[in-house]
């Protein structure tokens, strides 16, 4: 980051402020004492300190890009800070690692999934929220289809490709559609399986925010497959 050739009234100065902002939010959290403090981070965040020409279309006063060069170094310092604070979290934790709330920011996530999982994930119970979501989903379908079915088999009925309950596609007697119906109910017998057991009990333990979300990624997909598929009979 250099003032160099810069205009403190260059509308790029305020896009990379609200980035520098975002990315403090996302990297340490909205509630971290690090986006507290600089929340409102600027690059002129010195006394006696005022922009007048935001449009960057008009001549700018020598004594305000004088003091807009004078504060670059503190503001490098201030980000330098911040990424030493970073690497100190990192040797902490033994291993590199994002956070959490930033590993969601961004995220499509089907609402369902979403309200079961969020608060444990943002908590740091990556399993929990893993089982709970894999719970939801299993919720989702009982309810669609009607089934009291739990686990494996009720996918496995549920999505039967000779007789479903629920149809991706209208005609089954097309052996494109057929391999889908097959492939869907393997893909949702296959994730049941690896998150709980039959008795619904356990979960294997999930360590990593970022393998847990994409747990949750994969019940959330199930989850918007859910929505559009078809019932075409009773359960």
């Amino acid at each position: 980051m250099k003032a160099d050739g810069v205009r403190h009234s260059d509308a790029r100065v305020d896009a990379v402020e609200h980035a520098i902002r975002d990315t403090i939010r996302d990297v340490f959290g909205k509630d971290s004492p690090q986006f507290n403090r600089h929340h409102y981070f600027r690059i002129d965040d010195g006394p006696q300190y005022v922009r007048t020409d935001w449009g960057g279309s008009g001549a700018s006063d020598p004594h305000e890009q004088r003091q807009f060069e004078e504060q670059m170094p503190g503001a490098i310092t201030r980000l330098q800070g911040l990424i030493d604070q970073l690497e100190e979290k990192r040797a902490d934790l033994g291993e590199p690692t994002i956070a959490p709330r930033a590993a969601l920011a961004g995220r499509t996530i089907h609402p369902a999934i979403l309200a079961a999982a969020e608060r444990l994930y943002l908590g740091g119970h990556y399993t929990q929220a893993v089982f709970e979501a894999g719970k939801a989903l299993i919720s989702l379908v009982r309810a669609k289809s009607g089934s009291t079915q739990d686990g494996a088999p009720l996918m496995q009925s549920v999505f039967s490709v000779n007789n479903p309950i629920l149809a991706f596609r209208d005609d089954l007697t097309d052996q494109s559609n057929k391999d889908e119906q097959q492939g869907m109910m393997h893909l949702y017998t296959g994730t049941v399986l690896a998150i709980r057991n039959p008795g619904g009990h356990r979960v294997g333990a999930v360590e990593r925010p970022d393998r847990a979300l994409q747990h949750l990624e994969l019940l959330g997909y199930l989850a918007d497959r859910l929505d559009e598929a078809k019932k075409v009979r009773n359960s």
